[in-house]
Order: C-alpha cells, then structure tokens, then sequence
C-alpha cells in the first residue's frame, strides 16, 4: 500500500517577505512620483513660456496696428493742427491736433497724477495707471469714410446715403474731410429727410462735449468724406487677475462720448514707450527719446514700445526674477515672485509721417 501524504494548506506570506514587497513598492512609487512631478513642473514652465509667448504677440499687434495709424485722416494729408473743429472742449479725448502723445512715468513706485510727466490730473487716465507704466494715446480717424450725397453739406448738417443710417450715431465724434481740408464736431441728430440721412451738428442739446456752433467753417461738396475719429490710451493698469495692458478709448454712451477703459492682455507688468524724432525732416528718426526729453511731438515718427510680460501663476522651481531692464528703465518684480517673465520689443513707423 502507497502511503500519500496530505499537503500543508498555503499559510501566506511572513511579515518579512510583506515588508521586502512594500519596501520594493514604495521605491517604485517613488520613481513614480518622481517622474509625474518632473513632467508636471517641465509642463508648467512650457505652458508658461507659450502664454507669454501668446500675450506678447497679442499686445504688440494692438498696440502696433494702433500706432502705426496715428494721425489718419483719410486723404487729407495736411497739418493736423489746421484741422478745424467746433468741439465745445479740447480736452484730452478731444485734443485732436495731437495724432501721437504720451505720458512717461518719472517716479519711485507711486501713482500719483504727478509721477507722470506730463501729470495725469484732469484726465480719465487719474488713477488708472500702475507705477512703472508709460502712456502713449493714439488719436485717428477710425476706418474708412462714408461719401456725401446732393446737396452735400448744408448749414448745419451733413448728407449722406440712407444705406449708412446705421453707422453713426447721435454723440459721434465725426470728421469731414475733402482732402485739402477737413473739420471735425460732434453728431447731434441723425435724421432721414428726403430720402436722405441729415448728421446734424447743431449747438443745442444735451450731448458731450457738444459743439461751441452749429456752423462749420468750411464746405464740402461731392468729393468729400464722413468718418468717425477715435482716441485710445495704452497703458498698464489693474486687471481681472493681476496686472494687464488696458486701453481707454473714446466711445459713445447713450448719446454722450466718454473715456471707456477695458483690458486687453493680461500679465503685463509693465509698458516702455521712447520716441523717435526726425531733426533733419528726412522722415527717419535720428534719436529715440522719452517722452519729457522729446521737444516737439510733431517730429515723432516712429514709436518704440517695451512690454515686461509674465506667467499668470508662478512656476515650481523658479528662480525668483532678477532685476530686469526694459529700454533704458530698471525694474524689479516681487522678491518673492517666482513668476517666468520675458520682455517684448518693437519699433513702429508712423505712416502718416514717413516719406
């Protein structure tokens, strides 16, 4: 007779053999872990450099489509300053004789009005603005114009073709032009009559600025054009999530034109602007300058415009930022920000003002 003998049921594992499997587990995790840490900080810095990146060539092309435009009046080509205009204020959104202007930032880190050179009382820009941040404004008629129709200009008012009855409204600010001379004022009525839109700029009424008379100085006859005129202001201010690049533009409200400011980028810190001035009237700029160093602003051709952009959240393992220079002006971030940041640089021409 053979003789089997009853196998011993499996008992498990001894606690040292457990020990040696979580022991070899927890190095393996660690490995892990590593590697997703790794990945995730490399993803971080990547889509932080690829967002700056992104808002520094959003920022530029606003700010050089903008610029670039300064003082367009359509096909008149003359001084702006002979530009006639029965605007009942001449105040910075209405100051029209100047295409290009800015402010430059001559403080330490405040922002008061008089950080700024010229200051910034008086305007709808008081308070708006970060330290560290120039100001350039752009002035310029917006877009193509609208011809007159028969009997053109009467009065005061002007005609045009009822197809464009939606293109403007009562408190636009409006240019007419016939290319050897143009004027510029306030619609205070837009009415059909005749089979025709009359943009009435009376006197009277409850618009802003309004018009100190209801008569132009000048007339127009079939050659001339209607279009709206525009003022924007760049500069860095608050945004939504920290600092960004605003703009103030004029835009009309319920009748009245007003200083409307948005955001337009965020993560920047902060906006440079030197200008390049033409001594010789050659059309090319000799020098780029600040803005208090520059003596005349009519001979600005070219504009030079600096960004100091950041990551909108900071970035494991960054360095907090140096002290970083931006056309000539020093300027140091939080030392305890460990935010990516890059600066953005380019130089526009002023059509309207080269050869």
């Amino acid at each position: 007779m053979s003789i089997h003998r009853m196998r011993k049921p499996p008992l498990g594992l001894s606690l040292v053999e457990l020990m040696v499997a979580i022991a070899v587990s927890l190095v393996l995790l660690a490995g892990v872990y590593q590697i997703y840490m790794a990945t995730k900080t490399s993803y971080r810095m990547d889509e932080g450099l690829a967002r700056l990146q992104e808002n520094a060539r959003f920022a530029l092309e606003f700010l050089a489509r903008d610029i670039r435009m300064a003082g367009y009046m359509g096909c008149y080509t003359g001084n702006p300053g002979s530009v006639e205009s029965i605007l009942a204020s001449t105040d910075f959104a209405w100051d029209f004789g100047k295409p290009v202007e800015g402010h430059e930032y001559t403080g330490s880190g405040g922002t008061a009005d008089s950080d700024w050179n010229p200051p910034l009382g008086g305007t709808p820009l008081s308070g708006q603005v970060s330290a560290y941040s120039d100001i350039i404004i752009v002035r310029r008629m917006a877009g193509n114009g609208i011809r007159l129709v028969s009997p053109f200009s009467d009065s005061a008012q002007l005609f045009i073709d009822p197809a464009y009855s939606s293109m403007f409204q009562i408190g636009d600010i409006l240019m007419v032009t016939d290319c050897t001379k143009a004027s510029i004022f306030q619609a205070t009525n837009i009415q059909p009559a005749g089979g025709k839109i009359n943009v009435v700029h009376s006197a009277a009424g409850t618009v802003s600025p309004g018009n100190s008379t209801p008569l132009l100085g000048n007339s127009y006859g079939a050659d001339a054009e209607v279009a709206k005129f525009v003022t924007h202001a760049y500069f860095v201010g608050p945004g939504a999530s920290g600092p960004a690049l605003m703009r103030a533009r004029l835009q009309n409200s319920g009748g009245t034109a007003t200083t409307t400011i948005e955001e337009l980028v965020e993560g920047v810190e902060s906006l440079q602007v030197l200008y390049g001035v033409d001594g010789d009237g050659d059309g090319v700029p000799n020098q780029f300058m600040e803005r208090d160093a520059v003596p005349d602003m009519a001979d600005v051709v070219a504009v030079r415009v600096g960004l100091l952009l950041r990551t909108p959240e900071e970035v494991p393992k960054a360095s907090a930022t140096p002290t970083t220079t931006l056309l000539g002006e020093s300027i140091t971030p939080p030392s305890a920000d460990r935010r990516l940041r890059r600066t953005a640089v380019i130089t526009v021409g002023i059509r309207n003002r080269l050869p």
